[in-house]
This record gives C-alpha cells, structure tokens and sequence, in this order.
C-alpha cells in the first residue's frame, strides 16, 4: 500500500498488520470525522480530518525508525474519537481535562475490527491500546511527541495555509534521540514553535473559536435531550450526526446553526455582568518548547533555553491566559433551546 502525503512525502506500507489496519472500518471511519470538531461552515476554519492525523502521526513514527507495534499504536491513538472530535468533550462534561476519548479508547478499540486484526498477528491489544507506552508517540506538555507533532503542522498548512515545502521541511528536521522526538536544528524547532503558539491563540485557545465550540454543543446537547441524536449516532461520523439533525425539522436547532454560519464576533462579560443568559467557556492551555539536538554538544536542550525571544513568547502566552471567560452571545440564550 503505497500513502501519500504533503508533508511527509511518499511510503510504500509493506507490513500486513499496518495494511489491514488502514483498510479497516475502525480507521476509515475517521476520514469522517474533523481534526477541528465543529464542522467548517459553523467556524470557518478549515482543518484536516481524524485519518490524515492518524495516518501522519504513524508516517512520523515510520519516518524516525519507530517498531511496528508502535506505528500501529499512532495509527490506532485517535480511533475512539467520536463525532466532532473534542467538541465531545464539552457536550459529555470534560471540558476541562478533554479526556472523553481517552476515557473511552480502551473500551471502544476492544470492541472494533482493529481488535481482531492486532491479535490475527499476534500483537498485544492491551499494550497498544495503552499510547503512554509509547515514548515517542505519546509525552506530556511540553515535550514534543508524534501526535503533538502532527496535528500542529497539518494545522500550519491547512488551517493557516503555510507553504507545503515549509512545512515538510519541517517535519524532516524532527528525529528521534534517546527514545523520544526532538528536532535537528534550532530553525524548523523555532518555526514549529511559533506556529503551536499562533495556533493556541488563534484556533485551540482562540476566543472566537471558544465560544462556537460552546455554543455548536449546545446544538448537539439539545438533538441528545430530545432524541434526535444518540450515543451510537456519535460513533458514526459527522455527517452522520449532522444529516439527523438538519432532517429534524427542529426549527430553533436550525436556527442557532444558521447564526454560526455567521461572522459575528463574541463579547466578554466583565464579571459584575456576569448572569445566567452568559456561556462560561473554559480554555485549555497547550504549550510546547520542544527539545533541540545541537551536533556541537552532542546533546539535546530545550528551545526556551537557547532562543530567548521564545522564552518570552512562552511567558507572554502564560501572562495573558485565562482559564475561564464568560460571553453573551447576540440572539442566544443559554438553555432555551
């Protein structure tokens, strides 16, 4: 099976448990599903889809001599996303940690082809299934790691339309020291860097963003109570969801759907105007300052400590965060529909 990609180039796939795993319905189902959650006519972003973030995260791995099983394990990471991504987050209560996939990926790949494929080859379901035994696909903030590698520059070109020759260069740069990913040279780490920044601010942590994150679940939360979507229906895919609730016939559902396609921007509410009409969005810091091979030393250093203006770009980005705001929304009230 021969895959490719912009970013990471051409790859003949010749492992037949790597084969059958892309062709099996528990990864083609995520070509359904959006890496960004709410779908682009509701927050005018564009973004890649749950596939292209697996199969890139695998591709990183591939790239810096990873083992199969962990290949198959970034190919695998993101399979128990549901509908709208982490948008499930917020409609389910895990806001704060965006741990409803997590939670829940055991349990779902237990019960998927992909199961059935891991074992026909003899390879251990309940170590795959657990990423954090992975050291390069999977570290904590602010390490650099496959996933967080891959969904950062498919955000640099598709959601911020960079140069694909940039952004591949990019991904070259990243190698594997030690048993785990850092980049080659300060460059491409201060590119990376500063673009994971610019996506925080703008998209991931953006206010804008925030708040039709807030408001599409309320959407989504609404089609729950009133049975027009299910718990099973999230299992499906985007379009799934979205086609039963645009065939509804629920004519307030529409119409909050039609004030997203909207560009109106979001107030904040200062909070002695704070009341029960206004969203409370909760904002998730991500941050990285990833790890640096300098060939002079022969060692890897963290980027802050070798590149003072990201060191202040870190500090600036942790002065202005705020884990809770709150908006009114023009036409909206909270829990009237």
């Amino acid at each position: 099976m021969r895959l490719d990609s912009p970013i990471y180039g051409s790859w003949d796939i010749t492992e037949p448990v790597l084969v059958d795993l892309l062709a099996s319905n528990t990864i083609q189902r995520l070509k359904g599903i959006s890496q960004g959650g709410v779908p682009f006519q509701y927050c005018g972003t564009h973004t890649c889809s749950r596939y292209d973030h697996s199969v890139g995260v695998m591709l990183i791995l591939r790239k810096v001599g990873a083992s199969v099983e962990e290949q198959a394990a970034g190919l695998l990471h993101d399979a128990s996303h549901t509908a709208f991504s982490h948008v499930a987050d917020v409609v389910f209560g895990h806001t704060e940690k965006e741990d409803f996939q997590d939670l829940h990926h055991e349990q779902y790949l237990a019960r998927s082809d992909a199961a059935d494929i891991l074992r026909k080859y003899g390879f251990d379901f309940d170590r795959i299934a657990d990423c954090h035994q992975f050291s390069l696909l999977e570290q904590d903030a602010p390490a650099l790691c496959a996933d967080r590698a891959d969904y950062t520059l498919h955000e640099l070109l598709v959601a911020f339309g960079d140069n694909a020759g940039k952004v591949a260069r990019c991904a070259q740069s990243i190698i594997a020291v030690d048993g785990k990913l850092c980049f080659n040279n300060i460059e491409e780490a201060t590119y990376f860097s500063k673009g994971y920044v610019k996506a925080q601010d703008e998209h991931w942590g953006g206010q804008d963003k925030i708040v039709r994150y807030a408001l599409f679940s309320e959407v989504l939360k609404a089609a729950i109570k009133r049975k027009i979507l299910t718990m099973d229906d999230f299992w499906v895919d985007d379009v799934h969801c979205m086609d039963k609730i645009l065939r509804s016939g629920a004519d307030d559902l529409l119409a909050r759907l039609l004030l997203l396609e909207g560009t109106e921007k979001f107030s904040v509410v200062t909070d002695s105007l704070v009341n029960e009409s206004c969203f409370e969005i909760a904002k998730k810091l991500r941050w990285i300052d990833p790890m640096v091979y300098l060939e002079d030393k022969k060692s890897c250093v963290q980027l802050s400590s070798v590149l003072r203006e990201y060191k202040e770009l870190l500090a600036a980005q942790r002065a202005r965060y705020k884990p809770k705001e709150y908006v009114l929304v023009d036409g909206w009230l909270k829990g009237k529909i």
